[in-house]
């Protein structure tokens, strides 16, 4: 019930037909047992008195015509809901999908290092408009089986009073014994996810791509297969002792209604006897006992459908609302003109979110318009966590970073990231035509042809793409198409000629050449040189090959900038420049 008014604000906004539709079908069905009651008794006598002679057959026209409408309205009204159900299914998904995806996008970077983000994820997949729909659903056939249940009730304390309760005795401890269980299924849901998410990424493992060479290399086949097969064995353990516990007592409640149906119809006779009432009359109780087992069975059904959904609903809203990390505040500033006061941190610390451990402590520098620097340090040492602070991408725990004079918290994203062209060390390989794998850098530029073969002609891909059949259209990748595999420095390229048709004014790579040998990374940073000639430029690597290419040098070492200078200084100095650097000097001669 917390978020019932936004899943009706949701509803009436996107649904509102469906609503109608359900609302208006439940409230008429949920009448036709009272129909079928009253046909069914009145049939029935009057069947007795056309066997007697005491009446004609044309005597029983009003009550076959009320029999044809009570069979033949819930299958029709069945049948248009399965098909309205099936369209507001499809824009409901559409709608909630696209809010997820645009949150998704929206929320803090450093909510994705977050287990427990991942899990509401997680639970947040599939069939989005269905799940959404399914506890609605469930409120309307409860309203249906309720208002079927008060319209039998209704009959039977026109025959005596005693037969309700005769029915109620062990039907309404059954109502809450599936509410209890609906609470199980759901605390369940919730102590499984890590589990579930967990047995998902071992079984991704034996059918990835990427990951299905190392499998087999190292003989790994068998040890995620067990790893899978223990996690899905406990998953399903505790879901199957949960239905057996469950089956179980609705087995033993089923016996006891069994036991008082018998009682009932004995009790039926007696006042049928008493009352001078017809056969149709005994007919029609035995019918409506039976109606009323029902509908109290599938009242509670739905009851503990709206339990194990709500967790759903409440993960859905929790990541739709949630605020937690971003600013109240909108950025309002964009840069106006080409930068000409550079970029500077002031006492920077950064931790992320759930540890008290800082990655970057008292980050103090400065870098001025089209300077190149290089940021150097050993894997860990809070590089690539600097850069995404420079991006917006995570924001300081403590300090400033100014670009350009104005603080980045205060910069308009979409500003700050038409000025900054980077290349991840995970860079992703599409798996697009050559073409689209470069426009991407610049979307709005997709159509300009000539820009995307020159900058292509600047990093080799132009070749490329000219020595295959399909030129620029050809597909990359063998995942969804028959495409063309690349190179890891042909990927590399690719992604070079994507950050050059972006045009930003701050360039950055960040160790996208990790997968390459030294000499071959040498030669990346060298032609980025030469292409990012005018550009404010940061070259990030635990190796040294980038390093003596810029204009100056900072050494990071936990977190901390620990020399700076140009490559000349810091090897005069020789410190952990100094050592690093010889240590991998051999690599380049």
């Amino acid at each position: 019930m917390l978020y019932i008014k936004k899943v009706s604000f949701i509803l009436f906004s996107s649904a509102k037909g469906w609503l109608f539709a359900r609302i208006l079908s439940s409230l008429i069905l949920g009448l036709v047992p009272y129909v079928s009651l009253w046909t069914t008794e009145n049939l029935v006598n009057g069947i007795v008195k056309v066997l007697s002679d005491d009446a004609t057959i044309n005597d029983l026209f009003i009550y076959l015509i009320a029999l044809l409408f009570v069979q033949a309205l819930p299958l029709i009204f069945g049948s248009l809901i399965v098909i309205i159900d099936k369209k507001y299914e499809n824009i409901l998904n559409l709608h909630i999908q696209h809010k997820v995806s645009y949150k998704a996008t929206n929320v803090p970077i450093s909510y994705y290092d977050i287990p427990d983000f991942h899990n509401k994820l997680s639970r947040l997949d599939g069939n989005l408009g269905l799940r959404l729909m399914t506890p609605v659903k469930s409120y309307i056939e409860i309203f249906k089986y309720t208002l079927s249940i008060l319209s039998v009730v209704y009959y039977l304390i026109e025959i005596h009073w005693a037969l309700v309760v005769l029915n109620c005795v062990v039907s309404i401890p059954l109502i809450f014994m599936q509410n209890r269980y609906g609470k199980k299924q759901f605390n369940l849901m919730v102590k499984q996810t890590p589990d579930i998410r967990m047995s998902r990424y071992y079984n991704s493992l034996l059918s990835n791509r990427q990951s299905i060479r190392e499998v087999r290399i190292f003989g790994l086949r068998d040890y995620f297969l067990n790893k899978w097969s223990q996690l899905f064995r406990k998953t399903n353990d505790e879901a199957y002792k949960l239905t057996r516990s469950l089956e179980g007592n609705q087995a033993f409640f089923q016996f006891l209604n069994s036991i008082f149906y018998v009682i009932s119809l004995v009790f039926a006779i007696y006042v049928l006897k008493s009352r001078s009432l017809g056969v149709g009359a005994y007919v029609a109780i035995t019918q409506s006992m039976t109606t009323f087992l029902v509908n109290i069975k599938m009242l509670g059904v739905n009851i503990s459908k709206i339990y194990k959904e709500q967790l759903y609903i409440k993960d859905l809203f929790d990541f739709l609302d949630y605020t937690e990390g971003i600013s109240t505040e909108r950025a309002t500033k964009e840069f106006t003109q080409t930068a000409s006061k550079g970029i500077e941190f002031k006492n920077v610390d950064f931790k992320y979110p759930l540890s008290d451990k800082n990655v970057l402590k008292e980050i103090n520098f400065s870098l001025k318009p089209n300077e190149k620097i290089a940021i150097v340090g050993s894997n860990g040492s809070g590089k690539s966590t600097l850069v995404k602070c420079l991006m917006g991408l995570y924001h300081p725990t403590k300090g400033e970073i100014f670009i350009d004079g104005l603080e980045i918290r205060e910069i308009k994203e979409e500003s700050l990231y038409k000025k900054i062209t980077v290349i991840f060390q995970d860079f992703i390989k599409y798996n697009l035509s050559i073409y689209e794998n470069i426009a991407i850098g610049n979307i709005q530029d997709i159509n300009n042809e000539e820009k995307i073969q020159k900058v292509a002609k600047a990093t080799g891909i132009h070749n490329l793409a000219m020595q295959l059949d399909d030129g620029y259209q050809a597909v990359l990748g063998k995942i969804y198409v028959k495409g063309v595999d690349l190179s890891g420095g042909q990927w590399q390229n690719l992604a070079l000629s994507r950050a050059l048709f972006k045009e930003g004014e701050i360039f950055i790579l960040d160790e996208p050449t990790s997968a390459l040998d030294p000499k071959a990374e040498l030669e990346v940073f060298e032609k980025f040189k030469e292409l990012s000639k005018g550009k404010t430029t940061i070259y990030i690597s635990h190796r040294m090959a980038s390093a003596r290419l810029a204009d100056r040098i900072l050494v990071m070492d936990k977190g901390r900038i620990i020399e700076e200078g140009t490559h000349d200084e810091l090897m005069i100095q020789e410190g952990t420049y100094f050592n690093m650097y010889s240590a991998q000097a051999k690599w380049y001669q």
